[in-house]
């Protein structure tokens, strides 16, 4: 059993009081609010409790509970909003390096299967915890888009992981950070959502750049590698992409509606029945894991949560445009990952491709002005990046 005293029982702590905090707000909001702002976020991070606020409460946002320097030191980090970004991305590479291990030993579908449980049991524990008075699975009207969401949520982990499979860990990782652009034009087209000039930059870099990545034989030439395995990788990293595109863009129809946690439950929960049915049916063989595989399935599970956590603590923190270009270094710690641990080679146009991606999906997340109307143009692609995250 870890001592109270150390960093790592403060750190474990913390998550937990930082779950039962988001969802204890959103019972009382009836949605968490994607960012707070700068401001906003430091007057509520002054060290002291506000009116009303639980002594639980706070103590996670920001007063120390004991006068060790360990605790203080965690506390500092736990509202550094930079510091939880760069966190959250180093997170979720790491979930997307734990993938690329079991993949020759386990199948996907059993690796969403596993991802899928742990996190529904998470969310239904915090859930119970935190005494939250909105339905788990929310309001029967609502149900159609919360499929919708759920549907999409699974197509997008289902073919992520596959593309995992396929491709260099760096090159997956980086055709998934097209997502933004993608959600930038579906925002326009079926949600009215201006796109600005530098969006547009952003959406131009965004394609170029995977065309720089992969290059495909019909622009580079014969000569260029572009075997089945590669092939078959891209398409599905760019149906990852447009699947991502389509979960954002039915959150986005869903709006308040419904809780954050409830939105996350029916995605988790379609997510584990799509991956059930087929090994049920034999489609797929289920694998009994060893030590080794049963250790990075758990690292999968707890990475997803623990990422998610940290990921929404620094869209507290920060503006979601500058939480959303930090998350992005993602792709950097995939290129380091993938050297230090899988023996990727690091290419002249895959570095200059990753670039552009991760140049395009910055530029679509500037923030731009409100409209004469109210509306709050842009925001799409913004939220998209962080769910580029989210999602895997």
């Amino acid at each position: 059993r870890v001592p109270q005293g150390t960093v790592a029982a403060a750190s474990i702590r913390r998550v937990v009081l930082a779950a039962r905090l988001l969802l204890l707000r959103q019972g009382t909001m009836g949605c968490a609010r994607q960012s707070l702002g700068p401001r906003r976020a430091a007057g509520k991070l002054s060290g002291g409790s506000r009116p009303g606020m639980s002594a639980t409460a706070a103590s996670f946002d920001g007063g120390t509970s004991t006068g060790s320097s360990s605790n203080r030191s965690s506390t500092d980090a736990w509202n550094s909003g930079p510091l939880c970004a760069l966190c959250a991305a180093f997170v979720f590479a790491g979930n997307a390096l734990c993938v690329k291990l079991l993949h020759g030993n386990i199948p996907s579908s059993e690796i969403v299967l596993v991802r899928s449980a742990l996190s529904l049991a998470f969310c239904l524990a915090a859930y119970r915890s935190s005494g939250a008075a909105f339905p788990f699975y929310g309001s029967g009207e609502n149900a159609p888009l919360l499929l919708t969401r759920g549907v999409f949520g699974a197509a997008t982990m289902q073919t992520f992981y596959m593309a995992i499979d396929r491709l260099p860990l760096a090159d997956a990782v980086t055709i998934f950070y097209c997502s933004p652009a993608i959600t930038a034009l579906t925002a326009w087209l079926l949600l009215g959502e201006r796109v600005s000039l530098l969006g547009a930059g952003g959406i131009v870099g965004s394609v170029t750049g995977l065309l720089v990545l992969t290059h495909p034989p019909f622009i580079f030439g014969s000569g260029t590698e572009w075997d089945g395995p590669r092939l078959a990788g891209t398409l599905l990293g760019c149906a990852a992409a447009l699947a991502a595109s389509g979960t954002f863009t039915s959150i986005r129809c869903i709006g308040h509606r419904e809780p954050t946690l409830v939105v996350s439950a029916w995605f988790h929960t379609v997510s584990l029945v799509s991956a059930a049915a087929p090994m049920a049916a034999g489609m797929v063989p289920g694998v009994v894991p060893g030590p080794a595989e049963a250790l990075l399935l758990a690292g999968v599970g707890l990475s997803s949560f623990a990422g998610q956590m940290v990921l929404s603590r620094s869209f507290q923190l920060l503006p979601a445009a500058n939480a959303s270009s930090i998350n992005v270094t993602q792709v950097v710690w995939s290129y380091i990952f993938g050297y230090m641990f899988l023996c990727d080679g690091i290419t002249a146009s895959g570095a200059l491709g990753s670039a552009l991606i991760a140049a395009g999906a910055v530029l679509v997340n500037v923030p731009q002005p409100r409209t004469a109307h109210g509306g709050d143009d842009g925001a799409a692609a913004t939220a998209a990046a962080a769910l580029t995250a989210v999602t895997t």
